[in-house]
């Protein structure tokens, strides 16, 4: 069964890839071609984000991941 998108999407997908490109774009501008570039993701949420991201540029990037936690050991932000 094909994926039908909610009657209430306030931003398409389509709009989202375009601006994902576009930051692609200018980060690419922004550091030259024999710059390492790394980027680094917060975990859970930003990794599809991420994947975007890497996908979009045109150069070769390395990337990490990072969770954090407002809890730390307790149980109470």
């Amino acid at each position: 069964m094909p994926y039908e998108a909610p009657s209430n999407v306030m931003i398409s997908a389509e709009d989202i890839q375009q601006r994902v490109k576009e930051l692609a774009d200018e980060i690419q501008r922004d550091y030259a071609a024999d710059d390492q570039l790394h980027l680094v993701s917060v975990l859970k949420g930003g990794f599809i984000f991420l994947g975007d991201l890497v996908r979009a540029m045109r150069r070769p990037v390395s990337v990490d991941f990072m969770a954090v936690s407002s809890y730390a050991k307790g149980t109470t932000s």
